[in-house]
């Protein structure tokens, strides 16, 4: 399941970074928020997986 919750002041201009457990699901969070008109989306390839694997830092 995608969902999305946004924050107070955030805008269709605010910078969107994507994470998912092991990175299936980007690709199409990433098109739907293009879609819905964010300019700035990014994800995280890999998921948090590939990132605990390189073990960086992560705030829950």
């Amino acid at each position: 399941m995608l969902y999305a919750r946004a924050q107070p002041g955030e805008t269709r201009a605010t910078p969107v970074v994507i994470v998912c457990q092991s990175g299936k699901r980007l690709a199409m969070a990433t098109q739907i928020l293009s879609q819905a008109g964010y300019d700035m989306v990014a994800n995280v390839p890999g998921g948090l997986l590939h990132w605990e694997r390189l073990a960086l830092p992560f705030r829950e």
